[in-house]
């Protein structure tokens, strides 16, 4: 699976040592952003010619970057 850009922050985060319970509230509220902009730019990418609406977005979305973190 890729990593978005907002877990490649965490992780390295993480790897430095400066990941708090704070820290980790605000980076959930950031990946829920993240993931409503990809799937935003999945309908918009729909709205062109290509066959995609809200489920195959999120599908798309989930498929290519859930990963539990």
């Amino acid at each position: 699976m890729k990593l978005t850009a907002v877990e490649l922050l965490i992780d390295e985060l993480k790897s430095l040592g400066i990941y708090s319970s704070t820290l980790k509230q605000k980076c959930d509220r950031a990946k829920e952003m993240e993931k409503q902009q990809i799937i935003d730019a999945c309908i918009e990418f729909g709205m062109h010619g290509k066959d995609l609406n809200l489920e195959r977005a999120k599908e798309y979305y989930n498929n290519t970057f859930k990963n539990g973190n």
